[in-house]
C-alpha cells in the first residue's frame, strides 16, 4: 500500500479536485479522477464514488502503490472475455486499495501507467466534442490551446477500466516524454504534467478556446420547468405515476436550438440512466424542450441532471457541426454489467 501523502502535495491535490470538479461542463456527478505520484512509489488518487468537489484533506482519496498496480496490469491481458477481464481488473483495484470501504478510482490503471507525476482525467464536454470533430479541425483547435500538436494523443473509444487503460498503455510507450493531453473519444480528456497548477492552467485554456468557438454560453444549465423566466407553458405529455419526491422536469427552453435524443454518447450516460429493455424507466422526453428525470434521492437527481446536461449539449453541438459519433453499441451492452461501475454507483448513491 502507498505511504501517507506530504501535506503540501495533499493541499495541491485537494485544490485541483475542487478547481476541476465544480464545473458540470468538465465533471458531471462522480465522474473523473485526479492522481499524483508522491515519494517512493506512492500514488494519491481520488477514491471511487466521491465527487471531485467533495474531496477534502480528510476524505475522498486513497494512497496506494502505483508500481504494484502497474506491474499487475499486463497479466490481465490474457484473461478471456471482456466482462471477465474487467471483473479481474476490478479485483486488482480492490486488492491494491487500502480497504473495502476505501477503494481507488476505477481509472487508476492508466494513472499508474502514465509516467508523469500529475494526471487529471475529466469528462469534459469540450473534450468529447474535440474527439468527434474532423481530424483537421480538432487538431487546429487543440493546438491553439496547447501550443504543440505533438503533445496530443487521440485514444479510440474504450471501455472504462481495463479497456481504456490498455488503449492508453499501447500509446504511452513510444511517447513517454511528449504526450501531455490525451483526447479519449466518447469519454473525455486526460491531462498530465509536473504540477497541479500546470494542469489547471492548460485545462482552462483548452476549455476557453472550445467554449468560445462553439458558443457554449448560449446553452445554460437546464432549469426546473415553470420556474423563473421559463418560456414553456405546458409540461408536455404527462408521465403517469412518475411524479415522486425526487423526480423532476427540466427545461431547455433558453437554448437557441436543441438537437438531442437518448442515443448514448459517453459511458456515464449509460451508467446513470436505465436504457436496458425491461429495466425501470427513469428518463422521458416530454417535448422538444422538456425532459422528465426519475431519481432515487436528491443527490442522485443532481447527478442525473448534470449527466443529461452534458449529453444534451454534446449531442446538440455535434449535430450542428455534422460530427456526431454515438458510443459503439458493443460498449453499451457491456457497460451495465461491469463490476467497477456497479460498485461506483453503489457508493455514489450511498447504498
Amino acid at each position: 500500500m502507498g505511504m501517507p501523502p506530504r501535506a503540501s502535495v495533499l493541499k495541491s491535490f485537494v485544490r485541483l479536485n475542487h478547481a476541476l470538479g465544480r464545473d458540470p461542463l468538465i465533471i458531471q456527478a462522480a465522474g473523473g479522477n485526479i492522481s499524483v505520484k508522491d515519494r517512493a512509489d506512492a500514488m494519491l488518487i481520488k477514491a471511487s464514488g466521491f465527487r471531485l468537489k467533495e474531496v477534502r484533506a480528510s476524505r475522498g482519496w486513497v494512497s496506494a502503490s502505483w508500481r504494484a498496480l502497474r506491474d499487475r496490469l499486463p497479466h490481465l491481458g490474457g484473461t478471456h472475455g471482456i466482462v471477465q477481464r474487467e471483473a479481474r481488473y476490478a479485483d486488482v483495484l480492490a486488492e491494491e486499495s487500502p480497504g473495502p470501504t476505501s477503494r481507488m478510482s476505477m481509472e487508476a490503471g492508466f494513472h499508474a501507467v502514465l509516467p508523469q507525476i500529475w494526471v487529471a482525467h475529466t469528462h469534459s464536454v469540450a473534450g468529447m466534442l474535440l474527439g468527434m470533430l474532423p481530424t483537421v479541425t480538432a487538431r487546429a483547435l487543440a493546438t491553439r490551446a496547447t501550443g504543440s500538436d505533438e503533445e496530443i494523443g487521440w485514444v479510440p473509444p474504450s471501455l472504462p477500466g481495463y479497456g481504456l487503460t490498455a488503449a492508453m498503455t499501447r500509446m504511452a510507450n513510444p511517447h513517454r516524454k511528449t504526450l501531455r493531453l490525451w483526447v479519449q473519444k466518447n469519454h473525455g480528456l486526460a491531462w498530465t504534467g509536473k504540477s497541479a497548477g500546470d494542469i489547471e492552467n492548460r485545462s482552462w485554456k483548452l476549455e476557453s478556446v472550445m467554449r468560445r468557438h462553439f458558443e457554449f454560453q448560449k446553452f445554460p444549465f437546464p432549469h426546473a420547468a415553470g420556474s423563473g423566466a421559463c418560456r414553456s407553458r405546458a409540461s408536455g405529455r404527462s408521465v403517469k405515476g412518475k411524479h415522486g419526491q425526487f423526480c423532476k422536469e427540466i427545461c431547455f427552453c433558453r437554448w437557441p436550438v436543441r438537437r438531442f435524443d437518448f442515443a448514448p454518447l459517453f459511458p456515464d450516460f449509460v451508467i446513470y440512466f436505465n436504457l436496458v429493455r425491461g429495466a425501470p424507466k427513469d428518463l422521458y422526453r416530454l417535448s422538444d424542450t422538456l425532459v422528465h428525470l426519475c431519481s432515487s434521492s436528491a443527490p442522485n437527481r443532481q447527478d442525473k441532471e448534470e449527466v443529461f446536461y452534458a449529453h444534451a449539449l454534446l449531442h446538440t453541438l455535434a449535430v450542428q457541426n455534422h460530427c456526431l459519433q454515438p458510443l459503439p453499441r458493443t460498449m453499451i451492452r457491456v457497460l451495465k454489467t461491469l463490476e467497477t461501475e456497479k460498485h461506483r454507483l453503489r457508493q455514489v448513491n450511498r447504498e
